[in-house]
């Protein structure tokens, strides 16, 4: 498993030959305040139920997240191996959970799919899976905070189904260490996210390249392994809070992808690199 340059910086970039992660060290970060929390403007409930797919690395127990797992699934290939911290840290930013005292968002109800093994590795064939699982359970938006370099048709197959049964899928953009492509954040239909830092500039792991939207992911709080939070970085992080942002503002969840790029174009903040700009998500209380 290789080192991020920093023990702030977190996200997972997946290839077919081997599939990579990227993981900070365990040293507790004090947070930049609460930006996240100030810029993402999250209501306290989503009005109704919805269940939401973290196709990850599979969620640990942790306090603030106690019952909100509803169903899980995991890979054959993992069945036995132990998990890393990263899936509870994207249902923890999901749910809106910064520190033990949060108030998380109620209605969202967590469909914990494990794609990923303890290095952040995982198979194409298992995402393909775990997706088609997800949409069967009746999953109303997936979130896929990975990213494949190499075009999987089996996987590009799985997302295309989810999308025409009418499932929002966010997925990440692979972070700053390379421009390599960014799958499934790439595919049709698919909202690709990247990482903006507390200045609503892009941040240092953020790269536009598939990206359609941009989010906070740039020092954000999050609850982690052995019960503790920790301040995280990366594009992975990003696309945790715009799935906050599409599951819990109203009016988000079930737009398709041209839809929520409109909606996150009236929040009236962009990020730009080389001459394009893309829009930057938070919740809405009233549209321009």
């Amino acid at each position: 498993m290789r080192r991020c340059p920093s023990s702030w910086l977190l996200g997972v970039s997946l290839s077919v030959a081997l599939l990579a992660g990227c993981a900070p060290s365990f040293e507790p970060v004090k947070p930049r305040g609460d930006w996240v929390k100030d810029w993402l403007a999250l209501p306290a409930s989503t009005g109704s139920e919805v269940a939401v797919a973290v196709i990850d690395g599979g969620v640990l127990d942790h306090p603030v997240l106690d019952g909100r797992v509803a169903d899980e699934w995991e890979a054959g290939s993992l069945t036995g191996l132990p998990r890393t911290s990263h899936g509870t840290e994207m249902a923890g930013l999901l749910l809106g959970a910064s520190d033990v005292d949060s108030t998380l968002i109620t209605g969202i109800r967590i469909l914990d799919v494990r794609v990923l093994d303890d290095h952040g590795s995982g198979r194409p064939v298992d995402i393909a899976e775990g997706t088609r699982w997800a949409v069967a359970r009746g999953a109303d938006l997936i979130v896929m905070s990975l990213s494949i370099s190499i075009d999987d048709p089996d996987l590009r197959n799985a997302v295309a189904e989810a999308v025409s049964s009418g499932v929002t899928v966010v997925a990440s953009t692979t972070n700053g260490f390379s421009d390599s492509p960014s799958y499934p954040a790439e595919y049709p239909g698919v909202i690709g996210v990247t990482s903006v830092s507390p200045s609503l500039a892009l941040a240092p792991l953020g790269v536009l390249r598939g990206a359609d939207i941009a989010a906070p992911g740039d020092h954000v709080v999050a609850p982690s392994s052995e019960q503790r939070f920790r301040t995280l970085s990366g594009t992975s992080a990003a696309a945790a809070t715009a799935a906050s942002v599409i599951a819990a503002c109203p009016g988000v969840l079930g737009l398709d992808e041209s839809g929520v790029i409109a909606y996150a174009e009236d929040s009236g903040a962009t990020v730009a690199s080389d001459e394009h700009s893309i829009p930057v998500l938070r919740c809405l209380t009233k549209r321009n």
